[in-house]
C-alpha cells in the first residue's frame, strides 16, 4: 500500500487491521514502511534539506525583462559601464 503527502511517499506493508481507531502508538503496531521506501524517502528529503532544485520555480518562457537581463548579463560592458 502507498501513502503519499505532498512529494512524499511511503510504501509500508500492513500487518494487521485493526477494529477501532486508536492513538498513533498502537497504529505504528499496525504496519511496516519497506526498507526500500524508507531509503528513498530519506534521500528526498536531504535533497530538500540541502536546497530546492533551481528549475522549480521556472514556468513557460522567459519574459522580453527576463531575456534582456539575460543577454545584460552574457555581454561584458563597454568602457561607459553600459552593456553593449
Amino acid at each position: 500500500m502507498a501513502v503519499r503527502v505532498g512529494e512524499l511517499e511511503w510504501c509500508v506493508e500492513v500487518k494487521v487491521l485493526s477494529d477501532r481507531r486508536g492513538p498513533a502508538e498502537e497504529a505504528r503496531k499496525l504496519y511496516r514502511e519497506t526498507e526500500a521506501s524508507r531509503v528513498e524517502r530519506e534521500r528526498r528529503m536531504d535533497q530538500r534539506r540541502w536546497g530546492a532544485e533551481p528549475a522549480a520555480g521556472l514556468k513557460g518562457r522567459p519574459t522580453k525583462r527576463d531575456r534582456r537581463r539575460l543577454e545584460d548579463l552574457a555581454s561584458p560592458a563597454d568602457e561607459s559601464g553600459r552593456s553593449r
